[in-house]
């Protein structure tokens, strides 16, 4: 190999933690519970009040690529075996394991630096626990049926939900409205996968939920649990709403669009030949609210705070390219 080879290979690692989409945009979903949560009770003072939400962000992207990486190493032979490439694969355990306790200890150092405090430091660490429990043996979650799906969804709230919450201090009827819609919202999307992979599962192994219930079931518990999201998601919009005041009318005309553009977009997408896993096996309903709930509500409430505040500008424009960046990888979703 040349000189230029390992200089190339970290450089596409990077570029694929930054701007991939297995990058740090996954963690795009914990805009909303920041937004709703300084919606509510207001931006933290201090003087660097502009970086709050910023290292917010950081921390919950920490958790999600130190996640990723961590269930990548771990199902790297039955990935092997249904040829997805996973870089992390190729690196010696010590490696492996090293960078993904590197990326939890940025996310630590982040919330620390920012003034998060140690009951926000608490959740975060609990957050990542549970995700090394739902991949890395000897729990290893994943395979223990609706166990995995749990563990799964109930890091992703502690991450996404429950450390803005702790970090802003806001008042428990904001938590009370995060915490089913992030919960719920990522069991839909880790359940959908495991459906879209119980061929592939199946013949590695790896007994998921989708696994020993069979397909078909799998499937059925699949649209319950969109249902139960969408009814959960419902309220955040409402909740968002009338946190917003005056700003109330654009949260939920956004949502409305939203939902009625996804609703026809899923409708004249059925009609064709070939069709994408997204609309083969998710309800209108859920597609249309989990993009309006954590991708154009966090957009109104965040460009209302900027307008009231200069500090929240850069966090504004930072959620904003986020959004193109994950518009940009949707428009080539191709996973079937």
């Amino acid at each position: 190999m040349g000189s230029e080879g390992p200089a190339k290979t970290w450089t596409a690692v990077t570029a694929d933690l930054l701007v991939g989409p297995r990058g740090i945009v996954k963690a795009i979903h914990v805009w909303w519970p920041l937004s709703l949560c300084l919606t509510v009770y207001g931006i933290p003072a201090g003087p660097a009040r502009w970086a709050m939400p910023l290292a917010a962000f950081g921390a919950a992207a920490c958790w999600a690529e130190a996640a990723i990486l961590c269930n990548d190493f771990a199902d790297r032979r039955e990935d092997a075996a249904a040829r997805k490439s996973r870089w992390i694969g190729a690196l010696p355990a010590w490696a492996a394991y090293g960078a993904v306790a590197g990326l939890a200890l940025v996310g630590l150092a982040l919330i620390l630096a920012g003034g998060g405090g140690p009951v926000t430091g608490a959740v975060y660490l609990a957050a990542v626990a549970l995700a090394l429990a739902y991949s890395v043996r000897p729990l290893r979650m994943k395979t223990r049926g609706p166990w995995g799906l749990a563990a799964y969804s109930g890091s992703a709230c502690l991450a996404y939900a429950v450390l803005p919450w702790a970090w802003v201090g806001a008042p428990a009827i904001a938590l009370a409205a995060v915490c089913p819609a992030v919960f719920m919202d990522k069991w839909v999307n880790l359940h959908f996968h495991q459906v879209i992979d119980c061929e592939a599962d199946a013949a590695a192994g790896t007994r998921t939920f989708a696994v020993a219930a069979g397909a078909g079931e799998a499937r059925a518990a699949l649209l319950w649990a969109a249902v139960l999201a969408s009814v959960a998601m419902v309220g955040g919009v409402a909740c968002s709403a009338v946190s917003a005041g005056a700003w109330g009318w654009a949260v939920a005309a956004g949502a409305l669009l939203t939902v009625a553009g996804m609703a026809a977009h899923v409708t004249r997408a059925r009609r064709r030949p070939e069709r994408t896993a997204l609309v083969e096996e998710l309800p209108w309903h859920y597609l249309g609210l989990t993009f309006a709930l954590f991708r154009v509500v966090p957009a109104v409430l965040m460009l209302r705070l900027a307008l009231h505040d200069p500090a929240m500008r850069g966090a504004a424009a930072l959620l904003l390219v986020l959004l193109a960046a994950e518009a940009r990888h949707l428009v080539g979703y191709r996973y079937r």
